[in-house]
């Protein structure tokens, strides 16, 4: 079944398989969720990410979740700030409020999928998608 929230699904992909302390979580491929992926490893949410295909022929990611030196979860959640249905979008005065808190905040800019901290820094407003913790 298609999803119509692509971020929203990995989101919870990767929120249950660490809260279940698994080492991987599988989602199907996109080129939106490859760059989340990419903004939640520099971010140190994420160990790796790699495209593989299963059974089906169909591209799916595979994703190796980071834990802490005791297995402690690194990845404790997820918010969906902008939805499908009702799309956010700040700008730079409105992302300030975003970098004083503890979470991570990835945007959708016009030079691309990063993360609040590298939004700001280059002057960039842009579609906040969701806050990480």
């Amino acid at each position: 079944m298609p999803s119509t929230d692509p971020i929203a699904d990995l989101l919870a992909a990767i929120s249950n398989a660490s809260l279940a302390h698994l080492d991987t979580a599988r989602v199907t491929d996109s080129k939106l969720r490859q760059a989340v992926l990419k903004v939640l490893h520099a971010e140190g949410f994420v160990r790796s990410y790699r495209v593989v295909g299963d059974r089906a022929g169909r591209r799916v990611l595979e994703v190796h979740l980071a834990f802490g030196p005791r297995r402690e979860r690194l990845f404790n959640g997820a918010k969906r700030v902008s939805r499908p249905g009702r799309r956010v979008y700040v700008d730079l005065p409105g992302l300030k409020p975003y970098l004083r808190r503890l979470e991570v905040s990835i945007l959708s800019t016009s030079q691309g999928v990063m993360s609040g901290a590298q939004a700001f820094a280059r002057n960039l407003g842009g579609e906040l998608l969701c806050l990480v913790w």
